[in-house]
């Protein structure tokens, strides 16, 4: 039986944009840890990293959905064991991977750099890290540098524990989906008031995990296949218009001034979540976006995206270590440019090596479990 196959353009560009947006975050906050000269503090700069998860998350919401409307449409039903074996195979190898190394291999190196989170309550974030609950391990204990961005995997897989139900069982999945969106956007506003207006305390730990459970954004990411794969026209018509493409690419930055100047950057991911909705529905889908992310470099570097934010801190580290033998710490314009250079092309190599010795063998994989065939392997 051939097998149905969805491939969409661009989308292998935006996952590493959002890779490179986390990087340059954590590359100007190893300035910062290093005492150099830094940008970090800057609201675009230290939104950066919100912004790339943001959109891997409205990504993931977006391409989840379409996969599974189009299963149910062509094959009558949602195969609920092989949509989570194929989670397991895409997501799972390169996740445990990092955890080996940083509970297991880093530890065996005490003089290792920014290793010492590793040790604070080890079992605990341990426990939480092999049962897919980075997010809550760094909400309510120290951090772990080489493993800290592996929250958002977290979150992700947590979302895919309840969304595949609601896509193979809801008879109104539009509502349903607006419900999820409106329920969590309400939470956050509430618990922003009540911090705001002081009439909670010792809040910190639980705030932190609120706001990382960006369920609202996969949401809108599943709102935005919904619109698509059922060809609402009014709505397509709106978001394929020059305004609304213009206001889309270009709006993220005046947005986090205008946010971090209001006080409520806590909440900006509503905000870029619909902006970066807007993105994807044109580069995936509108023969006349104005941007067209679809080229040959981009669709290599998307491939390995996964990696690229998964192991940067590593190279990050590797690349400051040196650049501070070779470059006098006067000559910052020297330093910058061999710092983001030889960070990227330790990152890139790493993660191109990783796709090919480790992530692509599962990856393969997946097409024995797929009713509908996406992304390179529809290709």
């Amino acid at each position: 039986m051939n097998k149905k196959q969805v491939f969409f353009p661009g989308l292998n560009a935006l996952r590493f944009f959002a890779a490179l947006f986390v990087m340059v975050t954590h590359l100007e906050l190893f300035k910062y840890l290093n005492s150099y000269p830094n940008c970090w503090a800057n609201p675009v700069i230290l939104s950066f990293g919100s912004i790339g998860v943001d959109l891997f998350f409205v990504l993931s919401g977006f391409l989840i959905t379409y996969l599974l409307l189009v299963e149910k449409d062509t094959m009558g039903k949602i195969s609920l064991k092989q949509f989570y074996i194929r989670r397991i195979l895409r997501i799972w190898p390169l996740y445990f991977f990092i955890v080996l190394l940083t509970f297991f291999v880093i530890p065996l190196f005490p003089s290792f750099p920014f290793s010492q989170g590793v040790r604070a309550n080890y079992f605990e974030k341990l426990a939480l890290y092999i049962f897919m609950l980075p997010n809550v391990a760094l909400a309510f204990f120290p951090g772990i540098t080489y493993a800290t961005m592996s929250w958002s995997v977290g979150v992700e897989e947590q979302f895919y524990l309840f969304w595949p139900f609601l896509i193979k069982f809801s008879k109104k999945l539009v509502f349903v989906m607006l419900g999820i969106v409106v329920f969590f956007s309400a939470l956050k506003l509430l618990m922003f008031l009540l911090i705001h207006a002081n009439l909670v305390k010792d809040f910190t730990k639980w705030k932190d995990l609120i706001v990382m459970t960006r369920i609202e954004c996969m949401a809108l990411g599943g709102l935005g296949a919904y619109i698509l794969f059922y060809k609402k026209h009014r709505w397509l018509n709106i978001i394929y218009s020059p305004a609304s493409q213009w206001i889309c690419f270009l709006g993220v930055i005046p947005a986090t001034y205008v946010l971090t100047w209001l006080g409520i950057d806590d909440i900006q991911h509503w905000v870029y979540s619909l902006l970066f909705l807007g993105i994807i529905l044109n580069v995936a889908s509108n023969q006349k976006v104005i941007i067209n992310l679809e080229t040959p470099l981009l669709n290599r570097l998307g491939k390995i995206s996964y990696g690229i934010y998964m192991y940067q801190y590593f190279s990050i580290v590797i690349s400051i270590l040196i650049v501070k033998q070779l470059v006098p710490a006067d000559n910052m314009l020297l330093f910058n440019i061999i710092y983001y250079g030889m960070s990227f092309i330790i990152t890139v190599s790493i993660s191109r090596l990783s796709y090919s010795l480790l992530e692509s063998r599962f990856i393969k994989m997946k097409s024995k479990f797929s009713s509908v065939l996406s992304g390179d392997l529809a290709k």
